[in-house]
């Protein structure tokens, strides 16, 4: 796993993108199926049944590419609980070292020791790891992206040779 995207996306060329997604809500619909859908106009959202904290959901849009052509763009993305947490984790983290750096710079050009640095690195560091954190989360996950990516492949083969 090479890339670094925190919400890595992927786009499928899609002549008939309702057909897939009509595909994919039937495949989900099987009695044995791991997943659960939420479709929307246009969207979608496959999730994992029974997920885990880390468990990430595969977003489903209806696009049009450059060329004018509909496409299906696909993203992985966190659980809203996960992803609020992680920015608000680099919300505070920032304006923390954002202040610090501020508070220290005044501290210098006062001509007193700049002990409020620290914090600016600190918050450097912390925004550092949780970054590293959302890393390892989607390591954790990677057997479920595959999973959604492997249904929704299946669905779009299925649609594909109708």
């Amino acid at each position: 796993m090479t890339d670094i995207r925190m919400r890595p996306g992927f786009a499928i060329p899609a002549r008939n993108p309702n057909a897939i997604l009509d595909r994919l809500e039937t495949l989900v619909a099987r009695d044995n199926s791991a997943f659960r859908l939420q479709r929307y106009d246009g969207h979608a959202i496959l999730h994992v049944r029974h997920p885990h904290i880390w468990s990430p959901h595969l977003s489903i849009s209806v696009h049009q590419n450059d060329d004018e052509q509909p496409e299906l763009a696909c993203r992985f993305e966190p659980s809203s609980n996960i992803w609020t947490l992680f920015m608000a984790a680099y919300l505070i983290a920032g304006f923390g070292a954002f202040i610090s750096f501020c508070w220290g710079m005044g501290q210098w050009l006062a001509g007193e020791s700049p002990v409020a640095l620290w914090g600016a690195v600190i918050g450097t560091l912390l925004v550092t790891n949780t970054y590293a954190f959302s890393l390892f989360g989607r390591a954790l996950g990677f057997d479920d992206m595959y999973r959604l990516r492997a249904e929704l492949d299946e669905a779009v083969q299925q649609a594909t040779e109708t």
